[in-house]
């Protein structure tokens, strides 16, 4: 931290409103959203999300995994993120309380 950020936040109170918002911005930096004809705007994972996706889909179509096996790794990888932002939403209320 160089002394100009400390000077211009000292004594000044952080509200979980401005955490709440650092918080979003985040998500939507680390997200990617498309535009798909008839179907509307899709929000598409982080890019390295994708590549894993990607990753073992191509496993399966190669014939290196079998199908089910190419299932189970995406369903646990969707379900674990899913979680994951479960968790952040939680937390960026917390901070909003706070």
């Amino acid at each position: 931290m160089d002394s100009g950020t400390s000077q211009r936040t000292a004594g000044v109170p952080h509200t979980g409103t401005e955490n709440a918002e650092a918080m979003r911005k985040a998500a939507e930096h680390s997200s990617r959203r498309v535009t798909v004809p008839f179907l509307g705007t899709l929000e598409l994972p982080p890019t390295d999300e994708l590549a894993y996706l990607a990753g073992v889909v191509t496993l399966g179509v190669a014939g290196v995994v079998d199908w089910p096996v190419v299932a189970v790794l995406v369903t646990g990888h969707v379900l674990a993120h899913n979680r994951h932002v479960i968790f952040l939403r939680d937390f960026g209320r917390a901070l909003e309380r706070a």
